[in-house]
């Protein structure tokens, strides 16, 4: 039987997630146009909005492993540019304009599968 060598327990370090007051801004804006207009389809967009700014609002912190933290920053402009490039396809469609197809866009929006 082979000695294993007991696993080292990986370093954790603690990130907080903000969105600028400007970001904050634009988001609301959009969030409460898309709702005037009634728009359906933007409800999972204004989900992921209000999730952000909720996360913000409460400044929880993500625990990561050492090493992520340059990835957990893209993901929180991807997930503030995701809910923007959401909203802004609602706000589109509410004033007669066909948004660009999504597959234009996707590239604006990176899912990292591997947090």
């Amino acid at each position: 039987m082979a000695n294993r060598t007991p696993r080292k327990q990986p370093e954790r370090l603690s990130i907080t997630v903000t969105f600028s007051e400007e970001d904050r801004a634009d988001f609301e804006l959009l969030a409460e146009r898309a709702e005037q207009a009634g728009q359906k389809r933007s409800s999972f967009a204004r989900e992921l909005l209000l999730a952000a700014l909720h996360f913000d609002q409460r400044q929880h912190e993500l625990t990561a492993l050492a090493g992520l933290e340059e990835k957990l920053e893209k993901l929180n402009r991807n997930v503030a540019r995701g809910a923007f490039l959401g909203l802004r396809a609602a706000e589109m469609r509410a004033d007669g304009q066909q948004p660009p197809e999504a597959k234009q866009w996707v590239h604006e929006v990176m899912v990292l599968k591997d947090l």
